[in-house]
């Protein structure tokens, strides 16, 4: 009778030992597995900050080109305003050269000579 009831226990402890090892055999491949994602997400942190670190460096670069940008814009509309002012007073030269040429009076001349 004792001898049935410590091969009964002796199951109940194997199977609980049989348990413990699935489980710490689960335990070790859950921690390799999140050890390994652990470094792919480190080797993405630091491709993320080269990145970032180009991206910094390149903003001071990037600002000058803007303002150089901004003063040749600014440049050019000037430049185009002047010329159309010279185009308009050009206009208005020869028309008051056709009225004086035909002995009318152009009503009023915009532009000094």
């Amino acid at each position: 009778m004792k001898t049935a009831k410590l091969r009964d226990e002796k199951e109940v402890i194997d199977k609980k030992l049989n348990a413990d090892v699935e489980a710490k055999k689960n335990l070790v491949e859950n921690l390799q597995q999140l050890e390994s994602r652990k470094d792919e997400i480190s080797s993405q942190e630091r491709e993320l900050q080269t990145k970032l670190n180009k991206i910094l460096h390149s903003i001071p670069k990037l600002e000058n080109e803007l303002t150089h940008l901004h003063e040749e814009h600014d440049k050019i509309a000037k430049e185009r305003q002047t010329s159309g002012l010279v185009y308009t007073k050009f206009v208005d030269f020869l028309i008051w050269c056709s009225f004086k040429s035909f002995g009318t009076s152009f009503p009023s001349l915009s532009i000094c000579f």
